[in-house]
C-alpha cells in the first residue's frame, strides 16, 4: 500500500513539474516581456501625440516616417532574437564564457548593422520620405527631419533591444522591463521640451535620449546585479574574435530580422491596394490592423518567452522538457488569444468607435472584427511554434512562413479582388487565409523535429 502511495506520489510530482512548474517559468518570462512589448507601442503613441500639435502636415510626416523607423525597430529586434537563442543555449549550458562571448560578438553585429542604417539616414532619408508621400515635399521634408536622426542614432536603439533580449534569456525579463518604464516617462517629459526647441526633429531627439539612456541603465546593471555577474553576462574581457560564433549570429539573426520586415512591408503594401476600395475602407483597415497589434503583442510575447525557455532548455540537454514547453504555450497561447478574440467580437462597435470609426468605416471594420480574430488565435499558436524554432536558432522557417501567409496569400487575394471587383470582405478573408497558411508552415516544420538537432554555431 506504501508502495503504492509512493509510485503516485512520484507520479503527481512529475505531473507538476510538467505543468505547473512549466507554465510558472512561461508566466514568470512572459508577462514581463508582453508588458514590455506594449510600452514599445506607448513610446510611439506618446511621439505622434506630441507632434500632432505641430500641425496636419507635420503629423503626416510623422506618420510617413514612423512606418520607415518600425521597419528599422523590426529589423533590429531580429538581433534581439539571435541574442536570445545563443545567450539562452549558453545559460542553459551554464557556459558563462559562450555567453559573454554571444553577447560581444552580438554587438559587433549590430554595430555593422548600424553603419548600414547611418549610411542610408546621411544620403538617403529625403528619397525614401519622397517616396512614402508620394513626391509630396512639404511632408517628406517633415518626415525627414524625424527619420534622419532616428537612423543616425539606430546604434543606440540597438544597444536597448540587444541589452533587453540578454537580460531575458537569462529569465531576467523584469529588469528590462522597469527600464522600458523609465524610458517612457523620461520620453514624455522630453518631448515637448525638445519639440518646443528643434521642432519634429526634438521628438527624435527624445527618443533616441531616452532609449540611449535606458540602454546605457541596463549595460551598468549588467556590472552590478549578482544575477548577472553568476550567469556570466558581460562583455568578453580579454575579446576573442570568432568567425564562426558571428556568422552563425548572422544566420540566426538576418532571416529573423527578414520576418519582421516582412510583416511591416505586407502591411504597408496592402494598404496600397485596399485604396482602390476606397478611403472608408482603408480607415477601416487601419483602425483595425492598430487594434489587432495589442492581441499579436500579448501572442507574440508569450512566445518569445518559449523561444528562451527552448533555448535554455536544449542548452541543458533536456529536449523533452523543450518540447512539454512548446505544447503547454502553444494551449496557453490559444486561450489568450481566444479570449481576446472573443473580446475583440463581442465590443467591436465600442472599440471601432473609440478609433473614431462611424457610419461606412464602422460597418467595414465590423465585417473584419467577424473574422480576423477568430483567425488570430491560429497566428498566436503559429507565433509558438515560430518562435521554439528561433529559439534553436533555425530562423528560416519563421521567415518562409511569414513570406507565404503575410505576404504572397493576402496580396494575391486582394489583387484578385480589386480585378474582379469583389467585395472587401473576400480581402478580409485572403488575411484568414493567409493567417492560416503561416500556421501550417510552422507546424509542419516544427512537428519534423529538426529544430532539436539544429546545432549553433559557436567558438
Amino acid at each position: 500500500m506504501s508502495e503504492t502511495a509512493s509510485a503516485g506520489t512520484q507520479k503527481a510530482s512529475v505531473n507538476a513539474d510538467k505543468g505547473g512548474t512549466i507554465l510558472k517559468s512561461l508566466l514568470i518570462i512572459a508577462v514581463p516581456i508582453i508588458l514590455g512589448n506594449l510600452l514599445e507601442c506607448v513610446t510611439e503613441v506618446v511621439d505622434l501625440h506630441f507632434i500632432g500639435e505641430l500641425g496636419e502636415t507635420v503629423m503626416a510626416g510623422a506618420s510617413a516616417a514612423g512606418s520607415v523607423t518600425w521597419l528599422l525597430l523590426t529589423f533590429l529586434l531580429g538581433v534581439g532574437v539571435a541574442v536570445a537563442a545563443y545567450v539562452a543555449r549558453a545559460y542553459g549550458m551554464k557556459n558563462k564564457r559562450l555567453v559573454s562571448q554571444s553577447l560581444s560578438h552580438s554587438f559587433i553585429f549590430g554595430i555593422i548593422i548600424s553603419v548600414i542604417l547611418v549610411i542610408v539616414g546621411v544620403f538617403f532619408s529625403d528619397q525614401i520620405m519622397l517616396l512614402m508621400t508620394q513626391g509630396n515635399a512639404e511632408i517628406a521634408a517633415c518626415g525627414a527631419a524625424y527619420l534622419r536622426p532616428m537612423l543616425i542614432a539606430s546604434f543606440i536603439l540597438a544597444v536597448l533591444f540587444i541589452m533587453t533580449s540578454a537580460f531575458q534569456a537569462i529569465g531576467k525579463s523584469v529588469i528590462p522591463m522597469l527600464v522600458l518604464i523609465g524610458v517612457n516617462v523620461l520620453n514624455a517629459i522630453l518631448n515637448p521640451v525638445l519639440i518646443s526647441a528643434f521642432g519634429i526633429a526634438g521628438s527624435a531627439y527624445a527618443t533616441i535620449i531616452a532609449r540611449g539612456l535606458g540602454g546605457a541603465a541596463m549595460i551598468v546593471l549588467m556590472y552590478t546585479l549578482p544575477c548577472a555577474k553568476n550567469a556570466g553576462l558581460r562583455f568578453s574581457h580579454p575579446f576573442r574574435w570568432s568567425t564562426k560564433l558571428f556568422s552563425g549570429i548572422a544566420t540566426v539573426a538576418i532571416p529573423s530580422s527578414i520576418q519582421g520586415c516582412i510583416r511591416n512591408f505586407g502591411l504597408m503594401i496592402m494598404t496600397a491596394l485596399i485604396a482602390f476600395f476606397g478611403t472608408a475602407t482603408v480607415a477601416a483597415y487601419g483602425v483595425c490592423t492598430r487594434t489587432d497589434i495589442i492581441g499579436l503583442m500579448i501572442g507574440m510575447g508569450i512566445a518569445e518567452a518559449v523561444c528562451i525557455l527552448v533555448g535554455q532548455c536544449l542548452g541543458e540537454g533536456k529536449v523533452d522538457r523543450a518540447v512539454r514547453t512548446v505544447r503547454y504555450a502553444a494551449v496557453f497561447n490559444a486561450v489568450i488569444m481566444g479570449i481576446t478574440a472573443i473580446i475583440f467580437m463581442t465590443a467591436a462597435p465600442a472599440i471601432l468607435s473609440f478609433f473614431g470609426a462611424e457610419g461606412e468605416v464602422m460597418s467595414i471594420g465590423l465585417i473584419w472584427m467577424s473574422m480576423v480574430p477568430l483567425a488570430s488565435i491560429l497566428m498566436g499558436i503559429a507565433f509558438t511554434f515560430g518562435y521554439a524554432m528561433n529559439g534553436a536558432g533555425m530562423t528560416w522557417p519563421g521567415m518562409i512562413g511569414a513570406v507565404i501567409g503575410q505576404v504572397v496569400i493576402p496580396i494575391a487575394v486582394t489583387v484578385l479582388a480589386v480585378v474582379n471587383g469583389w467585395p472587401v470582405a473576400v480581402v478580409f478573408a485572403g488575411v484568414c487565409a493567409g493567417i492560416a497558411a503561416n500556421f501550417i508552415f510552422d507546424f509542419v516544420f516544427y512537428k519534423s523535429g529538426i529544430w532539436k538537432e539544429h546545432n549553433l554555431r559557436v567558438a
